[in-house]
């Protein structure tokens, strides 16, 4: 389902630019994202897990 609604999003024509940037999300990324309280709150958007130490 989140794959389908990334291809469905406000600029469907650019569904390529996360799997190209890295930025592609996967179920272990979700996974991650609820079993790890302490880092890496986003995959796309890391700057406040950078500015506050939380980046791993």
């Amino acid at each position: 389902m989140g794959k389908e609604m990334d291809k469905s999003s406000s600029c469907p024509q650019f569904y390529w630019l996360p799997k190209w940037l890295g930025w592609e999300l996967k179920p272990a990324d979700h996974y991650k994202h609820h079993t790890h309280f302490n880092c890496n709150y986003s995959k796309r958007f890391s700057l406040w897990d950078r500015t506050f130490g939380t980046y791993s």
